[in-house]
């Protein structure tokens, strides 16, 4: 048999939509519906089959099994007006469903920009909250050992990092790899639309974002022009073990900790946020910021001071009813944790580090230079006087503070804002617009070096206008 990373995976689809089926993730069941239509895109759900080996840790073949994986494809409908950039995201398993952390954070910047932004499932656990889902529309994907014998899918009240018996976690990295192949195959042209890539990226966010980081500890050299680029946001450079293995005692799924980011023959960015440090530390994990780690000739590394692993809200997800039908909890958080959670913005600087690393690919040309957080003498987060976090990556916001950002002040993934007071900060900025001037002389800098484009520039304007608002108790 050959090689299972040399194969092409058969394609199917588009999926139809109907009056009774639809996409889980289909961006018209939002929060709040977003209309691809209005932009000149269009979305599609593919299936994705083929063979997939499990590895031993010295990349032994153990066995090889069959699956069915899906595709969402989110493009422009006419190829002539593509930028030929397409981003191709392992979907987060984190919380029991496949959620879109890197469109989530890029949405309005790849409709802007004509990206083509593909994603694919990338656990047996969100798997089976498709089937709950819509049981007849996802019937044929599996990822089960024994496809003949599948398992019952797993429902609420499943540990989301779990292992779901009968399957297997390490199914993954072929899929990967076959899904790579797949686009640069006349196989996935169906999904591409009739668009030319020029450059592949493939992104991860947070776990899917170490999925991506053990993919290039163990695969990437050996197809090293399969992927053009790649972004990592919010997984430092941790990695996950090849097979699948019990959660901790913490109910945490198993990580792999090295002691540098894994060789690259491509350019590769890293986005790590201020949160990221507390959060992993709080499972052993002390090296996610380390000055000069997942830095080099082919890698940066920017370190982002002031913003928390995730959003306190957003309005591109799949809303509550969708989860719920899928067999998975809601969200809930109470107005009290809205006005607590942090809302400086990661946003601006993933979206940045998309356009460095395709002009790199691209151009040749190397993303500006890494950037990570000032450490006091134990190795810990150094702050000022205010408690913001010194060094890293410094937005406007930062420079110009009207509160405390802290990232990560208990271990979790929502940060906390405490603001200054209205005194001070009309002390310092009067009006919104001097408020605005200040922290807009800062990023329009960082936008020259690289740091920062037009749709953060203007993100950053808006949490601004919001923070000057809120500590003064002013309209803007």
């Amino acid at each position: 048999m050959p090689d299972t990373r040399t194969l092409v995976p058969s394609l199917t689809g588009p999926i139809p939509v109907t009056a009774d089926s639809h996409q889980f993730n289909s961006t018209l069941t939002y929060d709040v519906p977003l209309d691809l239509g209005r932009f000149g895109f269009v979305e599609e759900e593919f299936f994705v089959s083929g063979r997939s080996a499990i590895y031993a840790d010295d990349l032994t073949v153990l066995q090889e099994v069959p699956y069915t994986n899906r595709l969402i494809v989110r493009r422009p409908a006419d190829p002539a007006t593509a930028s030929g950039a397409v981003f191709v995201e392992i979907l987060n398993p984190s919380n029991g469903y496949d959620a879109e952390g890197m469109w989530r954070r890029g949405w309005d910047y790849y409709l802007d920009q004509r990206h083509t932004y593909v994603a694919f499932s990338a656990r047996p656990v969100t798997i089976d909250a498709l089937k709950i889902f819509d049981p007849v529309r996802y019937a044929p994907l599996s990822w089960d050992l024994d496809p003949a014998n599948p398992h019952e899918p797993v429902g609420p009240d499943v540990n989301p990092f779990g292992v779901v018996e009968g399957c297997e976690e390490g199914i993954v990295w072929d899929i990967v790899t076959q899904v790579g192949r797949l686009l640069r195959d006349p196989a996935g042209a169906p999904v591409l639309g009739g668009i030319a890539p020029r450059c592949l990226v493939l992104v991860g966010q947070s776990q899917s974002g170490q999925y991506l980081n053990t993919w290039l500890r163990h695969f990437h050299l050996s197809v090293p022009d399969l992927w053009d680029a790649f972004c990592c946001s919010v997984g430092s450079i941790l990695e996950r073990p090849l097979r699948q293995q019990p959660v901790d005692a913490h109910g945490m799924y198993a990580v792999v900790q090295p002691a540098e980011a894994a060789p690259v023959a491509v350019p590769a960015m890293t986005v790590t946020c201020e949160g990221d440090v507390n959060l992993y530390g709080a499972v052993g994990v002390r090296n996610v910021a380390q000055p000069g780690i997942a830095d080099g000739p082919l890698r940066r590394h920017w370190c982002v001071a002031g913003a928390g692993h995730t959003e306190v809200t957003t309005p591109v997800m799949p809303s509550n009813v969708e989860v719920v039908r899928a067999g998975r909890r809601p969200r809930r958080m109470t107005p009290e944790q809205v006005a607590a959670g942090n809302m400086f913005p990661l946003q601006p600087a993933v979206t940045a580090a998309l356009d460095a690393v395709v002009a790199w690919a691209t151009t040749g040309t190397p993303a500006p230079e890494s950037v990570f957080f000032m450490l006091d003498d134990d190795g810990e987060l150094a702050r000022d006087a205010d408690g913001n976090v010194r060094g890293g990556l410094r937005y406007g916001l930062l420079e110009h503070p009207v509160a405390t950002f802290t990232g990560s002040p208990t271990g979790g993934t929502l940060g906390s804002l405490q603001l200054f007071g209205a005194e001070r900060a009309l002390q310092s900025w009067p009006t919104p617009e001097s408020y605005l001037d200040a922290v807009g002389s800062v990023d329009r800098d960082l936008q020259r070096r690289g740091y920062l484009n037009e749709i953060g520039f203007a993100q950053m304007q808006d949490a601004a206008r919001e923070l000057w608002m809120r500590a003064t108790g002013r309209d803007a």
